[in-house]
């Protein structure tokens, strides 16, 4: 840990160890600074499990939701079986982000690369190798 995240994490124990009656926000540099926020995603966020949204917001299969977690694009949809899969929302080949938002249908997942490569039932590629 380099010395600025150091002098971070000394004033972060200062703060969570005041009395209640003390207590306080943390300061705005918590909420602002990038290597603090690396250093949290690494040591806590990267470690657990996190909630997306709920089951009843795709209740059909075909049926998905968009989101980010930690800077990652992904894509929350309901499979022909009812499972519900978590994909990254960006084509291989170009990065480009697939979906956005909130559909409930169904739908063909692609890219310009690859119209139509992903369909919604079951998830399943339609051709192999992509």
């Amino acid at each position: 840990m380099n010395e600025h995240l150091e002098r971070l994490t000394a004033q972060l124990r200062q703060v969570a160890a005041l009395p209640i009656g003390q207590a306080r926000s943390l300061p705005g540099v918590f909420y602002t600074d990038a290597a603090f926020f690396s250093h949290e995603c690494d040591r806590m966020m990267r470690r657990a499990w996190h909630c997306l949204g709920r089951v009843d917001e795709i209740p059909n299969p075909g049926d998905y939701f968009t989101v980010r977690l930690l800077e990652e694009p992904l894509l929350v949809i309901r499979g022909d079986e009812g499972e519900i899969r978590v994909l990254s929302n960006l084509c291989r080949h170009r990065g480009m982000t697939l979906l956005q938002g909130l559909w409930l249908s169904r739908l063909v997942l692609s890219s310009r690369r690859h119209p139509g490569f992903l369909a919604s039932p079951g998830c399943r590629p339609r051709r192999s190798g992509v």
